[in-house]
């Protein structure tokens, strides 16, 4: 499957409710519905608003199946549906709006919180995260290959967040074998002047850094080893004689001006932060021990292995007034997100789940939809709002407001009355638990009793 980005359109952000009652209007989802044909008249159960709820009600319960989104959907209507009508919906079209209706959730009217410093409104996180799926997905979903050389399915999504907000600014959809660097100019679409972005060295292309640089937007990464770097003069620098002359002492820093690429010249700034030797040594151990026969690391490899090495774009100033090894230690907040999601909503139940890749496609946009509703409410925010001092930068903040017990969540936000609940599961039991003509299984005694 072609890779599909999905980024929210942060030059028309409309006001929205700040809760998880319901996603955007009605009359907006048919709008959306009909361009995308995912309905061409209005009749049948499934109406745009519907289909929308249950997929991302499914994300919520880790429900898969068609049976389970026929449940989830006659629950809503207080009535039944047949899973066959979910299948008959479930195709490109869906696919399609379900996009277009996440691309519209991710533009909101939230207020963003105190910008970190004058020169920064928004620190942007790109990261991505990997899910096994089904075998029988690998077409679709390439993924990476055993021992045995065996076919594998994997889908990675790809994450743009805000983390002063917590707001979602874009999700990529694509197989394990699209790796970080193919998405490395993603982010564009969603970067505006004074952004921050803060990504690891999966990402690190010059073509990408020049484009982020040319947005007026600035950037705070790891240096690659080996990335060309010269002078005004534009003679070339040899860092290692460079941190040599330096004579930083343990923990203390020292900044180098130089212009990055051999071709590109991008003016840049190094940050330089001399590592306790205890730890220095444990990594040369860890790059002594590097299996890989393509890696050959040299003796300025090594040494340099004693420092942290980042680079970025960000003016004089604001580096005298930032720490910016916690400022890029921010960019470990998206896999506190990553462990929520993955631990709250569980994408990787769908990794037992044989489907088509619409099915699986629609599943996946479901748990989107899911973090993009829980995003409303400031779950994933730095800043917590509670506290006295949430007027301070988030450089001061030690905490991230992630709601953990997302289970508990989904039942405040559908909670009904015990009596039509109970109502409710013996009717989805009665209509669902029939008879199948192509497997003809008798019912466990339990549910025929109710029948």
């Amino acid at each position: 499957m072609d890779y599909q980005l999905y980024t929210s359109s942060v030059a028309e952000a409309t006001d929205t409710d700040p809760t998880l009652s319901s996603f955007i209007d009605p009359e907006r989802l048919s709008q959306l519905a009909r361009q995308s044909k995912f309905q061409q008249r209005d009749r049948g159960k499934i109406t745009p608003s519907l289909f929308v709820e249950t997929i991302t009600k499914a994300a919520f319960q880790q429900a898969s199946s068609f049976r389970h989104l026929a449940v989830l959907g006659g629950n809503q209507i207080n009535g039944t549906i047949a899973k066959q009508s979910f299948w008959e919906r479930v195709d490109s079209r869906a696919v399609k709006f379900l996009g277009s209706v996440l691309c519209e959730q991710m533009v909101t009217g939230l207020v963003l919180p105190q910008p970190i410093h004058d020169l920064i409104d928004r620190a942007l996180v790109h990261d991505s995260s990997i899910l096994k799926l089904h075998p029988q997905l690998q077409d679709a979903f390439p993924g990476s290959r055993n021992q045995n050389a065996t076919p594998q399915s994997s889908v990675r999504v790809q994450v743009v967040a805000d983390l002063l907000s917590g707001e979602f600014l874009q999700f990529g959809i694509s197989g394990f074998t699209r790796n970080d660097q193919a998405a490395s100019h993603d982010i564009l679409p969603v970067i505006q002047p004074k952004d921050l972005v803060l990504r690891d060295l999966g990402y690190f292309t010059l073509d990408s850094l020049e484009a982020i640089d040319r947005q007026e937007a600035f950037f705070l990464s790891r240096l690659r080893y080996g990335t060309a770097l010269f002078n005004e003069e534009e003679e070339r620098i040899d860092l290692v004689t460079s941190l040599r002359e330096a004579a930083c002492e343990e923990g203390e820093s020292c900044f180098i001006k130089a212009r990055m690429g051999a071709r590109k010249k991008l003016p840049i700034r190094i940050v330089a932060v001399r590592l306790p030797e205890s730890v220095a040594n444990e990594r040369r151990r860890k790059a002594r021990a590097d299996r890989d026969k393509r890696v050959s690391h040299d003796k300025a490899y090594y040494e340099l292995l004693g420092w942290t090495l980042l680079v970025t774009n960000l003016p004089e100033e604001a580096i005298n007034d930032l720490n910016l090894t916690k400022l890029y230690a921010l960019r470990w907040r998206i896999e506190n997100i990553f462990k929520a999601w993955k631990s709250g909503l569980k994408p990787g139940h769908l990794s037992a789940h044989k489907s088509n890749k619409w099915h699986l496609h629609c599943l996946l946009l479901g748990q989107m939809l899911a973090l993009s509703r829980l995003s409303r409410i400031g779950l994933f925010t730095i800043v917590n709002d509670s506290k006295p001092n949430a007027s301070q930068t988030i450089i001061n903040h030690s905490e991230i407001s992630l709601f953990k017990a997302i289970d508990i969540l989904l039942l405040c936000d559908s909670a009904i009355d015990q009596t039509a609940l109970c109502h409710q599961v013996v009717e989805q039991i009665l209509y669902h638990g029939r008879y199948e003509k192509r497997r003809r299984e008798p019912l466990p005694a339990s549910i025929a009793k109710l029948a």
